[in-house]
């Protein structure tokens, strides 16, 4: 067993080596003894410490209600917290002051009372404490302001604890008026009936967390369309707290889907009609069908037989102009006539209305041409190199007036005083669209200084006009007589051309 002089030194190192700072003090508030955590916690060494008055540590705001502080405790001394409810300060030797908190145990000794104070350092813990308020009070502020969403608190029982500024705003309520009350007073009547709240902040709370959909109420009475998250609020060991219930409204968007539902429902019986007309419609024209293909092999035949028309009333005319200037120009009239008139006798009799082989068509002209000039095929030859290429009609027509003018002129022009040659006309596809279309001879050709950009001559400006028409590119070619190349772009290649390039599908001479 210890002795007792053993038993104070083993206190007094206890004392000494204690994380708290621990002071003994008289009834007359002397310091009677500190220990090393005091004289760290102030900044005194305990020399200066040791018979100076506890007021040197208590700042000055607080000195004068010290003795008496200290005469209650004597008064009824038992060990308790001093100054329970209200905020401590030490000063230390440099003039700074820090929190503390401190306990009062009293002490009987022979020589007298006393009383032994331990104080500990709470500078970091309030310092957690104020960063833990003012983070709480950021976010009161946070959710204070928040204007589009309505964010409330519930106690357990479902009832309204807290209200924000976004709530206000959409539910109508002011915080006075709505805490305490059940948050279902936003339900429509059919869904409390139902016991749809509380169904809800029972499995908010089974599974931590509800979201739902549906038409909520305001105060007014009016109606909107919510989104509302609800999440049970638990303390550390688990139990629950209450609620927060989080609101937004959606009622632009659910009328908007409303009006695409009504849109899509009208597009459904829109296309159920639509369907049903095309079939109605689709029965009538083929019923028609036959009847368009008669009218259009009419119009062709008609178009035809005008043209014919037109061809012998020229043909009376020519027969009462002497002028032989006058009588070429008619002539000339009447073989342009001739060819379109040909083209609409070849329509007629094909199963297209559309299009022509313009081989076939190339062959009648051109023979048609020679015989109306009295050109015979002992001094001018034709040869045709012409691929079975269909063309349709606004690419028909002028490929056949242009051939038309530039054979009349090469018979005209290219071999005079009795000279023979040869007159040859190609078409072919230079690509899978494009086609050139060829008509040279073998005659005199044309003079150096020749533009058929700036010919004064009808013949040559009905071809640069209707090259135009074509969107074809002219060119002429000088040498062993004149070539005119024209190369232009078809729309589209008929699955039934697979012909190589400038095959003789007819060739021969005239």
């Amino acid at each position: 067993m210890l002795s007792t002089t053993k038993k104070d030194s083993l206190f007094r190192i206890a004392v000494e080596s204690s994380a708290t700072g621990m002071m003994m003090v008289d009834e007359q508030g002397l310091i009677m003894l500190v220990n090393a955590q005091v004289e760290k916690l102030f900044g005194y060494d305990r020399t200066e410490l040791i018979g100076q008055s506890i007021e040197i540590l208590v700042p000055e705001r607080f000195r004068s209600h010290h003795p008496k502080f200290r005469s209650a405790f004597f008064s009824d001394p038992k060990a308790r917290p001093m100054g329970a409810g209200r905020d401590l300060y030490g000063l230390r030797k440099d003039e700074t002051e820090i929190p503390i908190e401190i306990g009062l145990n009293p002490l009987k000794t022979p020589e007298g009372r006393f009383v032994l104070t331990s104080v500990v350092d709470i500078s970091e813990r309030r310092g957690a404490g104020e960063a833990l308020r003012q983070s709480e009070e950021r976010f009161r502020l946070m959710v204070g302001a928040v204007k589009d969403y309505a964010i409330l608190m519930l106690d357990p029982e479902g009832n309204v604890v807290n209200w924000n500024v976004g709530a206000e705003r959409l539910k109508g309520y002011q915080a006075a008026e709505i805490t305490g009350k059940h948050f279902s007073c936003f339900y429509l009547p059919e869904d409390i009936n139902d016991g749809k709240p509380q169904q809800q902040l029972k499995l908010a709370a089974a599974e931590g967390r509800f979201e739902d959909e549906g038409w909520r109420v305001r105060n007014d009475g009016s109606t909107f369309w919510a989104s509302v998250v609800i999440t049970p609020v638990r303390d550390q060991w688990g139990k629950l707290l209450g609620f927060t219930k989080v609101t937004q409204d959606l009622t632009e968007r659910k009328r908007a889907e409303q009006v695409r539902e009504a849109l899509v429902e009208e597009l459904r019986m829109f296309n159920t009609q639509l369907e049903e007309r095309v079939r109605e419609r689709t029965a009538e024209l083929r019923g028609t069908l036959r009847e368009r293909e008669v009218l259009l092999q009419e119009i062709h035949h008609r178009v035809k037989n005008n043209l014919q028309v037109i061809s012998s009333l020229i043909n009376l005319q020519l027969r009462r102009i002497a002028d032989q200037p006058s009588r070429r120009a008619l002539q000339e009239c009447q073989t342009r006539v001739q060819a379109i008139a040909l083209i609409h006798e070849m329509l007629y009799r094909s199963a297209d209305y559309s299009r022509i082989l313009f081989s076939e068509y190339a062959y009648s002209l051109a023979g048609s041409v020679f015989h109306a000039a009295g050109t015979t095929s002992d001094s001018i030859s034709l040869e045709l190199a012409i691929a079975d290429i269909s063309l349709s009609v606004d690419k028909a027509i002028p490929c056949a007036l242009i051939l038309n003018e530039l054979i009349i002129n090469a018979l005209k022009h290219a071999f005079p005083n009795g000279r023979s040659g040869i007159i040859r006309i190609e078409l072919g596809r230079i690509e899978p669209n494009q086609l050139l279309l060829t008509i040279k001879d073998d005659g005199v050709g044309v003079p150096p200084e020749f533009d058929v950009r700036q010919s004064h001559s009808l013949g040559m400006q009905l071809v640069c006009t209707l090259a135009e028409q074509l969107g074809a590119q002219l060119e002429i070619v000088r040498g062993t007589g004149t070539t005119f190349n024209l190369t232009f772009a078809i729309d589209e290649v008929p699955s039934q051309e697979l012909s190589p390039q400038f095959p003789l599908a007819r060739a021969g001479q005239l």
